[in-house]
């Protein structure tokens, strides 16, 4: 159980990586993060959205069906509500990037 685990963190982890840098300069949805050194998710920030994180989340849930946790539902960013909970410790990470790229318009 302990190696499947690290087997699905280590697969999620690069691709998340990936995604997040190759966003950093969209116009629309530039992010940042800082990278975790352990766990199975990360926060991932929005840089210049003119929409909060959880609006994000709703809109992108009802175009896609892809569920998104906004920074908002948890206590101690309910002032900011500007990031989204991302994980990459589960199987599947990589369709679910998928659904979000196509919803950014990026191949």
């Amino acid at each position: 159980l302990w190696q499947r685990s690290r087997d699905i963190l280590a697969h999620g982890l690069p691709l998340v990586r990936q995604f997040v840098w190759d966003q950093e300069e969209h116009p629309d949805c530039k992010m940042e993060w800082c990278e975790p050194l352990g766990g199975t998710f990360s926060w991932v920030q929005f840089k210049n959205s003119k929409m909060t994180a959880s609006d994000y989340c709703d809109t992108v849930r009802n175009r896609t069906g892809l569920m998104m946790v906004p920074s908002g539902l948890f206590l101690e960013c309910q002032d900011t509500d500007d990031r989204i909970r991302l994980t990459y410790g589960r199987n599947g990470v990589e369709k679910l990037l998928g659904i979000w790229k196509r919803d950014l318009g990026i191949s």
